[in-house]
């Protein structure tokens, strides 16, 4: 919030995904278990939610193609 109490968002990504309610994996933030763990809790609490399966870092660098490392 800035001083005169306006809100700003820093999104480098963008927002569709929480308004969408889509759980997505990020390999550099948290290893799979980790995710796994949260997936498993968070759809427990709020069963609208759409866990994205993780992908193989390999898939993640190539844009998801399959390409071999």
């Amino acid at each position: 919030m800035t001083p005169s109490g306006e809100w700003q968002l820093y999104a480098p990504y963008g927002v569709a995904d929480a308004f969408d309610l889509v759980l997505r994996p990020n390999p550099r933030q948290a290893p799979r278990h980790v995710y796994d763990a949260k997936v498993a809790w968070w759809t427990a609490a709020w069963p609208e939610l759409t866990a994205l399966p993780w992908r193989r870092l390999t898939e993640v660098r190539d844009g998801g193609h399959g390409a071999a490392p």
